[in-house]
């Protein structure tokens, strides 16, 4: 859910070796494959439940278009979402560096009623070109450990590919607006404004953008009965409020998520 960002400022020339790092990285459970560094206990339960919220938003903005022929999932990992994007698209590919993450979808994918329609492909994301018919693009928690060249070079690709009405899915760890955009071992720590900008030169029409925590708390909200956005928000805000104060405090940042599209 969050990273603490440290070190040299964000520019073209990064971490080496952060792709190659991810390739290389072991399953051994969810923790295994996030860096927030909570308990295995806490991951266990918060994980699925900001994927859930997260994509409770996403369906309801993009409902109108709903079934997707092609959706494309970049950085897929252990093919959690991919799997859950098999509700709303005839069509799903999953692309993730790591081997042993992808052996996890598989199976995964080979007990799910709808798994025979679904891909998992190992390629650096970078690599991958394949974005054609894909009328929703989704890139979770990936693009932070992409250098400035590289997501050019992939948001690129994307637009390159959609036509007007496709859709992006984009969550990143973001940088606060008052810090500096921050490159580590970690990653790239960019301001909200720098992913934006780019969607928004590259064509696409920003729908929503909210923290996780955001999306979170509202869809809690959801199992009590409030099952409009808005209202959930509305009942959620103190406590979002509160969120918000905890990460200035503790200097933590927090996952960004966007919905645009192609304009």
């Amino acid at each position: 859910m969050s990273d603490q960002a440290k070190g040299s400022p964000a520019s073209d020339k990064g971490p080496p070796a952060i792709t190659a790092g991810w390739a290389a990285r072991r399953y051994d459970n969810i923790g295994s494959f996030l860096n927030t560094g909570a308990p295995g206990a806490v991951e266990d339960w918060l994980q699925p439940r900001l994927r859930d919220g997260a994509i409770a938003r996403l369906v309801e903005l993009t409902k109108h278009r709903h079934p997707f022929r092609r959706v494309v999932d970049l950085g897929c990992g252990i093919g959690d979402w991919s799997l859950r994007y098999l509700a709303f698209a005839d069509e799903v590919v999953g692309v993730d560096v790591n081997g042993a993450f992808l052996d996890v979808a598989r199976r995964a994918a080979s007990t799910h009623p709808r798994g025979d329609r679904v891909t998992f492909l190992q390629a650096n994301m970078r690599e991958f070109k394949e974005h054609q018919g894909a009328e929703l693009v989704c890139l979770g928690a990936c693009t932070q450990y992409l250098d400035d060249g590289a997501l050019d070079e992939v948001l690129g690709a994307i637009a390159a590919a959609q036509k007007p009405g496709d859709f992006i899915y984009l969550r990143s760890t973001c940088a606060h607006d008052y810090r500096q955009p921050v490159a580590n071992d970690a990653g790239f720590y960019r301001r909200k404004a720098a992913y934006q900008g780019r969607l928004e030169r590259l064509g696409y029409r920003i729908l929503d953008r909210r923290y996780s925590s955001t999306l979170l708390l509202a869809h809690l909200a959801g199992h009590v009965g409030l099952r409009s956005f808005l209202a959930a928000r509305l009942a959620t805000s103190p406590l979002n409020a509160i969120a918000r104060l905890v990460r200035l405090l503790t200097d933590r940042n927090d996952f960004v998520n966007w919905v645009a599209v192609r304009a």
